[in-house]
């Protein structure tokens, strides 16, 4: 017997007469179990050499063109046994058996011609189909090509329709032999790709599928049109990808030449007559069309119902089938993420075990070496040190803290761990990749601990929980009754902490007793000194050494020398170089002739007292220059912030170019202070502050080492203040005030966040000036706890650090 290969996708079946009525060549459909286990792969053809009736060639077509599920498909096989005879070739149809091919000795006979033998494409395997896929989302086009190479299909990946067509164009015909391509693609959709392959003539026999995420009734018609194959809704299933396979059979099954054998002529006029004699005899019967266009009405729409309803159920099952799919990879990266968490657990408990060993080890050392004296007081300080301390944590933020201890003494700092979601309904996480769970980077590394760093984090938890909470001592009114609110934009202590003074937004400057506002803090406060200027006041700085010498500065570019103690309203000296608006002023401490100015010309101009009205220096920046801040320690060293987002130190004596630049902030920097001789504290408009160490420069540039968020400040002057143990405080744009202990990155106590609160809501409801209230200026006491706080409506409060 032999085999011939024939497109069943066209109905064809070819014939062979002998002369007598109703004789033709017997074919078959056979199963290909090796390709696909489960899959139809075909079908395909078997052609014998025995002559069977027209009825079985009729019901072969019909099997050829419906499947093996049509109608007497099943007995087909044994039908065809039984009529071919002996002599005859087997027949398979959907996997029925009928009767074993002849032997070689019967395989010629004088009834038919020899059969002809024309190469097979049965033999098609997953593993030999190399398939290009095209998408611009990189989960998509992973989830498609993961799910081809399950199947064992050879994969090709590219970004978008320009990047496959290189691939198409560079690579030797017949490379390809599938494209999978998505609809909407940049630069070159997947509707241009496929014109171009049904242009070029080696690429015309490709098929092409489609996928998109959208189902709509015009694209998927221009797909078609186009010459696609079959045009898939996003996520591709692996059902869809485990038969896409076959539309590269059915190409080939096009290409394949069908022969032409003697006698098909005949045959099919014989079959033409037929089919004309019986359009006839319904012509003459209009009732019996009638009623044969009812019935065809009928089942088109018994069809249609069927196929909805088909279309609804696969819909529901693959919805179901994604749900169940994203739900267990979800509990699966949660499993693992408890694992880990776990095992970070047990970690971090052996290494605090370990710490409270090292931490009391220290503290008996401590108390044995004082006690080395031989006194008394040596085994009476050992039996306190031994006593529980009372003191209360319950004010620090625990997982703040935290973090901030395991980056500190064991220098990392735990991971929070995150899911997230691909388009293809994939569940991704941070895990290990080998087998178990791997730690990570977030787990502390006991080697890092040193005694120094548990000194150091005992010595700063100490401090701060000692004083970690504002009280009020008294509140001020600094407005009049022309202006009863005028925003405060600058305070500062003298330099013994008698008087404190604020400059506003009203012209004024004024100074006040502090030591009568904290004796009578119920009283009426009136400013000691007070005096008028041309502009409104932007800064104000005491002199170190001269008690009674400030000086303030103005939106005019101006800056005024005062002397508070002769009583004098006006001005002892002014400076006035500057072409705008004059920011910020200071005196340095350890020169008291020497001041600088920061303006919105984008200068820093250095003055001394001894110099009648004319700078000593100018230092050029590249954007406005928003705060400027002397070194308490170092006479010459000077910081600047930028609106550029960076602030500068410089060297007075050699102004042309800065020491070091500290980037790290995200917008403009509006404060400078120093933090000891080594450090910078800046405060930008970003929420933040940042403090770099100058001790770990990098040829002139350094990056933040602590950045302290906790504060809200996006667009106004809400002031900064260091004092001499550490401790930072800034202004809220919630009208409240924030202090931060330098050592820990977070907030260690706040004031007025819940006045701040109902201010702005209150004033919301009625539309007064109050929903804009915010704290806009800030200022320690140089010698004590005490903390000046003024906001935008003119009011002070003068506050205590406990």
């Amino acid at each position: 017997m032999s085999e011939t290969n024939i497109n069943t996708s066209t109905g064809v079946v070819p014939r062979e007469t002998d002369g007598s009525t109703g004789s033709g060549r017997v074919v078959s459909v056979v199963k290909d179990s090796e390709a696909f286990p489960g899959e139809l792969l075909g079908p395909t053809v078997v052609v014998t050499d025995r002559m069977a009736s027209a009825e079985l060639q009729d019901r072969i077509e019909k099997v050829l063109l419906m499947g093996p599920e049509a109608e007497g498909g099943d007995a087909l096989g044994a039908d065809v046994g039984a009529d071919v005879g002996a002599d005859g070739g087997a027949i398979t149809v959907g996997g029925t058996a009928g009767v074993h091919p002849p032997d070689s000795n019967h395989s010629n006979h004088s009834n038919g011609p020899n059969p002809i033998n024309i190469p097979s494409i049965a033999a098609i395997k997953p593993e030999d189909i190399h398939v290009l896929v095209v998408d611009d989302e990189l989960m998509s086009r992973t989830v498609a090509s993961t799910l081809l190479k399950r199947f064992k299909y050879t994969v090709t990946t590219a970004e978008d329709g320009a990047e496959a067509m290189e691939l198409l164009k560079s690579a030797a015909p017949g490379t390809y032999h599938l494209v999978l391509t998505d609809v909407r693609m940049p630069q070159m959709d997947g509707i241009e790709l496929l014109q171009y392959i049904r242009s070029e003539e080696t690429l015309r026999s490709v098929p092409v599928v489609m996928m998109s995420s959208f189902d709509q009734g015009d694209v998927v018609c221009a797909c078609e049109e186009g010459g696609a194959e079959e045009y898939l809704v996003k996520p591709v299933t692996q059902k869809e990808v485990a038969n896409i396979w076959q539309h590269v059979l059915r190409k080939r099954g096009e290409a394949t030449t069908v022969p032409q054998f003697r006698g098909e002529a005949p045959r099919a006029e014989q079959t033409n007559q037929a089919k004309n004699q019986h359009r006839k005899e319904r012509e003459q019967d209009p009732q019996e069309q009638q009623r044969q266009q009812q019935q065809q009405q009928q089942q088109e729409e018994q069809e249609r119902e069927h196929q909805e309803k088909h279309r609804e159920q696969t819909h529901l099952m693959r919805s179901l089938r994604e749900q169940s799919t994203i739900t267990g990879e979800f509990l699966k990266m949660m499993r693992e993420k408890r694992v880990r968490e776990f095992e970070q657990l047990k970690e971090q408990v052996m290494l605090l075990q370990e710490d409270c060993e090292a931490v009391s080890c220290l503290s008996e050392r401590d108390v044995v070496d004082g006690g080395e004296d031989g006194t008394s007081e040596g085994p009476t300080r050992k039996r306190m040190a031994v006593r529980e301390p009372s003191v209360d944590l319950t004010w620090l933020n625990g997982s703040q803290l935290d973090a901030s201890y395991f980056a500190k003494i064991h220098r990392s700092t735990p991971q929070v761990e995150s899911f997230n979601f691909d388009g293809g309904g994939n569940v991704g996480g941070n895990f290990g990749s080998s087998g178990g769970v791997d730690p990570g980077p977030g787990l502390p590394n006991k080697s890092n601990c040193s005694e120094e760093d548990l000194r150091e984090f005992a010595t700063s938890l100490n401090a701060v929980s000692q004083r970690n909470k504002l009280v009020v001592e008294s509140t001020i009114r600094s407005g009049n009754m022309a202006n009863p609110q005028e925003m405060v934009c600058y305070s500062d202590f003298s330099v013994d902490d008698a008087h404190f003074a604020t400059v506003s937004v009203s012209r004024s400057v004024k100074v006040f007793d502090h030591a009568s506002i904290v004796e009578s803090p119920d009283s009426l406060q009136f400013p000691v000194w007070q005096a008028t200027t041309r502009f409104k006041l932007s800064s104000v700085s005491w002199n170190s050494y001269l008690r009674s010498h400030l000086i303030t500065s103005d939106y005019g570019g101006a800056i005024q020398l005062w002397d508070v103690a002769s009583g004098m309203k006006n001005e002892m000296a002014c400076y006035s170089e500057h072409d705008k608006r004059v920011w910020s002023i200071d005196f340095s401490t350890l020169d008291p002739m020497q001041f600088a100015s920061a303006s919105d010309d984008a200068t820093v101009r250095l003055w001394s007292l001894s110099q009648s009205n004319s700078s000593v220096s100018t230092i050029k920046l590249p954007a406005n220059a928003c705060s400027v801040s002397y070194n308490p320690k170092k006479a010459t060293m000077l910081s600047v912030a930028c609106a550029n987002h960076a602030c500068y130190v410089f060297d007075t004596r050699r102004t042309d170019r800065c020491v070091a630049m500290l980037g790290g902030a995200t917008r403009a920097v509006s404060y400078v202070k120093w933090l000891g001789s080594d450090a910078v504290l800046g405060a930008s408009t970003d929420s933040a502050i940042r403090s770099w160490d100058l001790t770990r420069l990098d040829e002139g540039v350094c990056e933040p080492n602590e950045v302290y968020r906790g504060h809200v400040n996006e667009r106004n002057f809400v002031g900064l203040s260091v004092d001499g143990d550490g401790y930072v405080a800034t202004g809220s744009e919630d009208n409240s005030v924030v202090v931060y202990y330098h050592k820990f990155p977070f907030s260690v106590c706040r004031w007025g966040q819940k006045e701040g609160r109902r201010m702005k809501e209150e004033g919301e409801r009625g539309g007064g000036s109050t929903s804009r209230a915010f704290t806009s200026s800030v200022c320690w006491a140089r010698g004590g706890r005490s903390l000046l706080v003024g906001n935008s409506e003119g009011c002070l409060a003068l506050l205590k650090l406990v």
